[in-house]
Formats: C-alpha cells, structure tokens, sequence
C-alpha cells in the first residue's frame, strides 16, 4: 500500500512539473482568461488620460511570438478582435475591441532576444 501512494505522489508531482505555469485574469465584463507560461504577475489600477485604468503585468517565460499568440487566442476565444497598432522584432503592441466591452490595449516586449522572457501588459479603462 505504501508502494501505491508513493507512485502516485512521484506520478503527480513529475506531472505537475511538466504544465506549463498558468495564471487567470478576470476582464472587466466577468470572463476569466487563463495565459501560458507565466513567471509572475502584479495587478494594479493607475489613472491615465483621465481615466482610472486596470493594469496586469505578467513576466513570461516564453518567446515574443508565443506569448503574443497565446495571449490573442485567450481573448478571441472570448469574442475580442486584435489590431497591431505596431510590431518590430523585440515588441508588439495591439489593440483587442468587443462590442460593448472596453478596449484592451496590450504591449509585449522581448528585452533579449536570446532569452526566451517576454513582458506583457494588458490594460482597459474601469470607468
């Protein structure tokens, strides 16, 4: 019986090992939305343009691309449409709308482009 549960102990320990590290965010209009490959996370809001905004800014651990499309499939899902307001080789930033939902504006950064980390922020007006 020891043997059993610890083979099970080893088999969900090296299987929780293997997941790629997830977070969830809550968007303003109630969906949650689970992301890949998440070091960290902080959450704030901040006023800007007059405007009280919510902020998350996740440190990933993930490549520029896949952070980007990993990102963008978690709020398509939810029925927002991404423009890239710009793009180069080490950030993207884009804009995702929904009908009846406040816009996100998203940035993503790869500071060093042989490291597989990559910053991101999301934001949308509260108010």
């Amino acid at each position: 019986m020891k043997k059993i549960a610890l083979y099970s102990l080893l088999a969900l320990f090296l299987t929780a090992c293997d997941a790629p590290n997830m977070t969830d965010i809550q968007l303003k209009e109630g969906h949650k939305i689970s992301l890949n490959n998440v070091k960290s996370t902080k959450s704030y809001m901040a006023t800007k343009d007059e405007k009280d905004r919510q902020f998350h800014y996740f440190e990933t651990t993930a490549d520029l691309k896949t952070v980007y499309q990993d990102f963008s499939q978690a709020l398509e899902k939810n029925g927002y449409k991404s423009t890239i307001k710009a793009q180069n080789d080490s950030s993207i930033q884009v804009y995702f709308r929904k009908p009846n939902a406040a816009m996100i504006v998203a940035n993503f950064k790869q500071s060093n482009p042989n490291q597989a980390a990559t910053q991101a922020v999301l934001s949308w007006a509260v108010n």
